[in-house]
């Protein structure tokens, strides 16, 4: 479900990111505000610019400066494969990864094994992207737009899977803009009890994204968290 909330610093964001697209409508109108990426037939100037939006009060501000963006609460899950696969090497079959990575040449499958004790709740699933300094075990590299596409697949991944054989999409789950610092809540639905449920994070553009799956404080990456 997409939703609006305003951070504890006070900026604007749409499903957990503070980014949004400014591109001019027409030169006496003035510009158009969007929560994702337009396309340029939407756009009289483009590419449209990235902005923030900060709230003048009406916010309850950070407890803390070193707060983490998410964390792991109640029942939750780690990916049990990371599959990183290749463009360029189609054919090759990487086999599990502590890392997850993104470039425009390779994305990333993760494999959740959803336990048969989560029948009838509901999951969701979230990037946890702290900043380095908020890092005890883990880092990451970011360079790029930060542009995302997340997908629900078809079915999950093996260890043979490269890039030729890799399940097809079965839902896309939108185009985030990830930066350090935020949560971002990709996917909430139903629990798929006692399967394996494949997730793949991909990107089209310049984004170079690479990161150390970690759970300790703070989490960083992708995972599955289970409520009533």
């Amino acid at each position: 479900e997409s939703k609006f909330t305003i951070n504890c610093e006070g900026y604007l964001e749409y499903n957990g990111s503070p980014n949004f697209y400014a591109c001019l409508a027409e030169p006496s109108i003035g510009y158009n505000i969007y929560a994702t990426p337009p396309d340029q037939q939407q756009c009289a100037s483009y590419p449209p610019k990235e902005i923030q939006l900060k709230a003048s009060g009406c916010y309850e501000a950070c407890e803390q400066q070193n707060q983490c963006p998410g964390y792991l609460e109640g029942e939750w899950q780690f990916p049990h494969l990371i599959i990183p696969i290749s463009k360029s090497e189609p054919d090759y079959a990487p086999g599990t990864s502590y890392d997850g990575k993104v470039t425009s040449d390779v994305s990333s499958i993760f494999n959740f094994d959803i336990p048969e004790s989560y029948e009838g709740q509901t999951c969701r699933l979230v990037f946890d992207f702290p900043e380095q300094s908020q890092l005890q075990t883990s880092s990451y590299t970011l360079s790029g737009s930060g542009m995302v596409d997340f997908s629900l697949l078809k079915m999950a991944a093996t260890l043979e899977t490269s890039y030729s054989n890799a399940p097809g999409v079965e839902t896309d789950l939108g185009m985030y803009t990830l930066s350090p610092g935020h949560s971002y809540t990709i996917w909430t639905g139903e629990c798929q009890a006692g399967q394996a449920v494949a997730f793949e994070m991909s990107t089209n553009s310049n984004t170079d994204l690479w990161w150390f799956q970690d759970y300790n404080i703070c989490p960083i990456g992708l995972y599955v968290l289970a409520s009533n």
